[in-house]
């Protein structure tokens, strides 16, 4: 190997191994032995195991019970399909209790057993709520005697997928309600506060009354998994969430503040319909691959012994499922949202410790739960081995020899005879110092609301030298009784002292609809707006605007339109503004914010509000074209995003079109044309399917020599953004004549454009003649092929001389040739003598080819080639790589005789071995002692191929899961089998889709984007196609990963040794 690439694969691997050995090294870090797990936690903290094997194993999540027991949903395996495995009843609710108050656990009771698959519990009195996807379940203990024997539905959410991510939770929110996250991608359907019958397939956040009745979505996400939320003291909520963004850079998951009406990543066709402010709502904090899970707030600075503050900064806790970590995100205010610092408080140096809930004890020490190695569903990184991997229950706190205190408070308390204690009492109770007792204190307080603890509150909350955290408290308390009266004291807060008692006011008025706060409402957001800087008061008048959108008053919309011009950098902030009239514009059709706007940012927001709200027949496109008069890049992305989800506008835009296609030429600042040319790309590209449209192009394309630079560039460079998946027959004499005319870099963006489009049979002769005759004019072999690689699908070449060239490329040793020929031989037709060659070589085609291969001897219309071919490719160990409906599709209009053995080739090929777990274990044995670089350099070679989808650091494409931390979440054994077997478990947002076309085929790949118009499969890392939506039958979840078999086949017992070293070095 030449000596600078030695040292470039030394950088890079150092590179990639530095995060984890700077942890390592830091002389800070204090160690922890317990069992076979070494623990890593911050300075000043110690960690101890407060459970046994005997209490507890496999326990999931973990809620207080009224007298400060610790309820667990505990897990007794799982398995597929759920809605099978869910009837075996294998789960329990448990009860731990710390006898002796020495913050040891002593004794278990079974709550509830028979239980489906939880996810989440909550204690509410003598009740628990359950979520076991698609219910949550309520469980009541009528007799006293902590074992629940009655059960009833408390909530359906009526869907039930692959992996029971339909639903998490449920939370209490400091606002009484209860709140619960929607996961997966399953259609549900809800009756909203508003009487609306709510319909969505994305994510969400739901709250509604512990009573019942209808819902309310907080946000909607196109994330995978939204997993748990927690509370800050005023009011601000925030989620843990897998998949947030699809994975690049290193980014996946994360942490992300929610506010109302938000719209969160990742892009996904799930969010189409619902409404929209701007762009996807920014991440709190990027965790990587981290698989978050639990997360809690802290109400105390114990877990920073260097702290001593009176009052602690917002801090959330998180439990990272897949990086054996807990995480603290101290939290300070940015703008409307808030910046995050993220500290390591626990990591742990075992693969199989998963922690899966945080909790905080009343004395600041932090529970955690390890739920172990059980669970397996659409996570590779956790069912590793169950009798060493049991889980249990830790605990956090400051280091020293002193037990927990709150134990100790518990052990030496009285029990509470809740019905004794009069409205008085259950005042005092609620500032409690144990949250348990606080939580019941209000919950009974919320039955039978009194004016005798209204005025209590009332008291503590308008005197401002009673602590912060007193006033907070007693707040939530009048929002949880909720009567008029209560809310009345509540909208004298709106212009309070302190922000996060502002926030609380505008957050019970709303919640509530409490329309006599809408005065004060206005009033204080007229006040704050008026104050400079607005980033102080940012946080206070997005809570306003929440509030007056809820509570649905027209007369609040001229002033929030006003502070939208004091919002531009302010993502939440302007949400915020937008969506609230939104909501007031659903519910009173004003019509006339279009007229009001007066600046750029409130004309963009006035077209959010129109463009959703309008009915359709109301709305033109004139609105949207207009915008593009004005200079402002957000507002021409806007109207071109509301432009292109109207495709029946095209027949009446052709003039508006035009004008805007014309201003590239007349435009002279680049920034501006080049914003202007995005624009008219994405409204083309929306609009692609209509005849009208096509007619357009097909005009701008016949006077090409008319063009300006700009525009002929950008015809040439953007054409297959805005062609159907087959070009329209009118446009290829018109490309056949700009070729043969055009500029050597217009000709080169033209071919780079029509390689990525079919040409149907009837007009490709005229097109496939203009590119060979421009070949044969060439003299550069690179030059020659790169021609040819645009030559309409299922060509035959005049001559038979530079066919043979091409095969002759194809088949060389020279990379950059093979590569370049391989392009073409993958459109062309072949003689029956060049077919042979290809025939003769399959055994040496590598993965990344040979379906390309196989599909050019197919077109050659020879059945002893295509017999010849399905006898070859059973022994090919490449061949184990073909995409799984590849062979059957191919051979679907063959003799039967074909059809039989492309068959049962394509079941030879993709059978895998009766006893996975066996044969990776054989195949471990087989391994030696490896070299990372060689590794690294095996992970990039066109052999595996693991680069072509997977990125290491700055290494690969993003096609597949990011691996850049795989070594530190994946056991040898896990990564191994994902290598050999990589449709043995499939990851989430990774799993293939079924597509059955009307005329027979069967595609199955990653879904890269879905409209109403078409779907766009990836089938393999070369290869996507695109199915317009009125060819499709049907769809379906598909089973087999697009990742190739057979790599572990093709690779030496060295190269794969250096592989799975180079991946496990990944941390």
């Amino acid at each position: 190997m030449p000596t600078h690439a030695i040292g470039y694969l030394l950088s890079l691997l150092t590179c990639l191994l530095l995060p984890a050995k700077l942890f390592a090294d830091s002389p800070q870090a204090a160690t922890t032995q317990i069992g076979d797990i070494q623990f890593t936690v911050a300075p000043g903290l110690k960690i101890e195991k407060v459970s046994t094997d005997d209490l507890t194993t496999w326990p999931i999540v973990i809620d207080w019970d009224r007298e400060g027991n610790l309820v667990i949903a505990e897990s007794g395996g799982v398995s597929k399909p759920i809605a099978e495995h869910n009837a075996l009843g294998l789960h329990k609710i448990i009860r731990l209790k710390d006898v002796d108050g020495d913050g040891q656990f002593d004794t278990r009771q079974i709550v509830a057993d028979n239980m489906p698959f939880p996810e989440g519990v909550l204690c509410l009195g003598d009740d628990i709520l359950v979520a076991a996807p698609p219910q949550i379940w309520r469980l009541s203990d009528k007799d006293g005697d902590g074992v629940c024997e009655e059960r009833s539905i408390w909530f359906d959410g009526k869907t039930l997928t692959g992996c029971a991510n339909d639903l998490h939770g449920p939370f209490l929110g400091p606002d009484g309600w209860v709140y619960w996250c929607k996961a997966a991608f399953a259609e549900q359907e809800h009756e909203l506060l508003d009487g609306r019958t709510f319909t969505s397939s994305a994510s969400h956040i739901y709250r509604r009354k512990l009573s019942g009745g209808p819902v309310e979505a907080i946000f909607t996400g196109g994330m995978d998994n939204v997993v748990e939320v927690a509370f800050l003291p005023n009011g601000d909520s925030f989620f843990t969430s897998t998949f947030l963004e699809y994975p690049h850079d290193g980014l996946r998951d994360g942490i992300a503040h929610a506010v109302f009406g938000g719209l969160y990543g990742k892009q996904n066709a799930v969010l189409a319909g619902h409404a929209r402010t701007g762009g996807l709502m920014p991440i709190l904090s990027q965790l990587g691959p981290a698989a978050p899970s639990g997360l809690a707030t802290l109400t105390t600075n114990q877990l920073f012994p260097n702290d001593t503050s009176a009052t602690p900064q917002p801090t959330l806790v998180a439990a990272l499922f897949n990086l054996q970590k807990v995480t603290a995100h101290q939290l300070s205010p940015l703008g409307a949202s808030y910046r995050s610092k993220d500290i390591d408080l626990v990591v742990a140096d075992r693969v199989d410790f998963h922690p899966t809930d945080v909790l905080e004890d009343s004395d600041g020490s932090l529970l955690i739960v390890d739920t172990g190695g059980w669970y397996g569903l659409c996570c590779p990184t956790s069912r590793i081995d169950q009798t060493t991997a049991t889980g249990g229950i830790y605990r956090l706190s400051p280091a020293g020899d002193a037990p927990a205190q709150s134990a100790k408070q518990i052990a030496d308390r009285s029990p509470i005879d809740w019905a004794k204690q009069s409205a008085g009492d259950l005042v005092q109770l609620s500032f409690d110092g144990q949250p348990w007792v606080r939580r019941e204190a209000n919950r009974n307080l919320s039955q039978n609301p009194s004016s005798e603890a209204i005025d209590a509150f009332a008291t503590i909350l308008n005197d401002s030298n009673s602590p912060l955290t007193q006033r907070q408290s007693a707040a939530w308390s009048l929002c949880q009784l909720g009567t008029p009266q209560a809310l009345d004291v509540l909208s004298k807060q709106i212009a309070a002292d302190d922000p996060s008692l502002q926030q609380i006011a505008c957050h019970a008025v709303g919640l509530h609809r409490y329309q006599p706060a809408t005065t004060a409402l206005l009033q204080q957001l007229k006040t704050e707006s008026e104050i400079d800087p607005i980033e102080d008061q940012a946080s206070v008048i997005r809570s306003l605007a929440e509030a007056l959108g809820h509570v649905g008053d027209s007369a609040a919309q001229s002033q929030l339109l006003v502070t939208l011009d004091k919002s531009a950098n302010d993502r939440f902030l302007e949400h915020a503004l937008i969506h609230a009239m939104l909501e007031i514009e659903r519910r009173s059709e004003a019509g006339n914010l279009l007229q009001q706007a007066t600046s750029d940012a409130q004309y963009r927001a006035a077209l959010f509000v129109v463009a959703q709200t309008a009915a359709a027949n109301a709305l033109h496109p004139d609105t949207f074209f207009t915008a593009f008069t004005r200079n402002d890049k957000r507002l021409h992305s806007t109207a071109a995003s509301f432009l292109a989800e109207h495709p029946e506008w095209a027949s009446q835009s052709t003039d508006s079109l035009d004008k805007l296609f014309a201003s590239l030429a007349t435009t002279d600042a680049e920034p501006t044309r080049n914003q202007l040319a995005e624009t008219l790309q994405e409204i083309l590209g929306a609009w692609k399917y209509e005849a009208s449209l096509q007619a357009w192009v097909q005009e701008k394309l016949l006077s090409s020599e008319s063009l300006s630079p700009f525009q002929a560039t950008f015809l040439a460079t953007s054409i297959a953004s805005f062609s159907p998946p087959t070009l329209p027959d009118g446009w290829v004499p018109a490309l056949s004549q700009w070729l043969t005319a055009a500029s050597p870099e217009i000709r080169q963006a033209l071919i780079a454009n029509l390689t990525k489009i079919k040409v149907s049979s009837g007009p490709s002769a005229t097109l496939a003649k203009t590119i060979e005759s421009l070949a044969n004019d060439t003299d550069q072999e690179a030059d020659r092929l790169t021609l040819l690689s645009a030559m309409p699908p299922n060509s035959l070449l005049q001559s038979q001389d530079l066919e043979s060239q091409v095969v002759s490329a194809f088949l060389s040793d020279d990379e950059r040739q093979n590569l370049l020929a391989a392009a073409v031989i993958a459109r062309l037709r072949l003689s029956p003598s060049n077919t042979e060659r290809l025939t003769d070589h399959l055994h040496s085609i590598p993965s990344s080819q040979l379906s390309a291969v196989i599909e050019t001897i197919h077109r050659s219309g020879n059945d002893a080639a295509k017999q010849k071919t399905l006898e070859t490719i059973a022994s090919v160990p490449a061949a184990r790589g073909l995409p799984d409906t590849f062979l059957v599709n191919l051979y679907r209009s063959a003799s039967p005789e074909l059809r039989e053995q492309a068959s049962k080739t394509a079941n030879e090929l993709k059978r895998p071995p009766a006893d996975i777990e066996t044969a990776v274990r054989d195949q471990m044995k087989k391994l030696k002692p490896g070299d990372a670089i060689k590794g690294l350099q095996v992970f990039r070679s066109s052999k595996a191929g693991c680069s072509s989808c997977h990125r290491i650091g700055y290494v690969g494409k993003e096609l597949g899961p990011d691996l850049s931390r795989i070594g530190g979440s994946r056991t040898a054994e896990a990564i191994l089998t994902a290598i050999l077997f990589p449709s043995a478990r499939l990851e989430q947002s990774y799993h293939t889709t079924q597509v059955l076309t009307v005329d027979g085929q069967l595609h199955s790949g990653l879904v890269q984007h879905s409209t109403a118009q078409e779907i766009k499969l990836q089938i393999d890392a070369q290869k996507t196609v695109t199915i317009p939506r009125d060819e499709i039958e049907e769809t379906q979840p598909g089973k087999v990963s697009i990742m190739p078999a057979g790599i572990g086949e093709q690779l030496t017992i060295e190269e794969l040794s250096d592989l799975m070293t180079f991946l496990k070095s990944t941390q």
